[in-house]
């Protein structure tokens, strides 16, 4: 896993101070992304909709400064949702359903 590559963040963990509650792989869009996406789970569809407010960071920074807990997974492949109840529970396999394009 190379910490130096991108990923999306939702905006409210940094903001907020939130710790990571749903986190999804998808197909990496360049080179440098990872194609893990973040967010703190109890934000709504239309504020994560909003690019405005999305962050694009490292997954070092990610590790770093927003949840560590989320490093053991990220050499999970393509297509995995985990989630979890509250901030301090493990991460479990999501049963959530995204398309991944080929």
């Amino acid at each position: 896993m190379n910490f130096d590559q991108t990923c999306l963040i939702s905006k409210d963990l940094e903001d907020n101070h939130k710790k990571i509650r749903f986190m999804y792989k998808e197909k990496p869009y360049k080179e440098m992304d990872s194609g893990w996406r973040f967010f703190s789970g109890d934000a709504t569809q239309e504020y994560v909709d909003n690019a405005d407010n999305l962050l694009l960071v490292t997954l070092n920074y990610v590790i770093n400064n927003v949840d560590s807990s989320v490093e053991k997974h990220l050499n999970s492949q393509i297509g995995i949702a985990y989630e979890r109840e509250n901030a301090n529970d493990d991460f479990i396999k999501s049963d959530f359903n995204f398309e991944i394009e080929e």
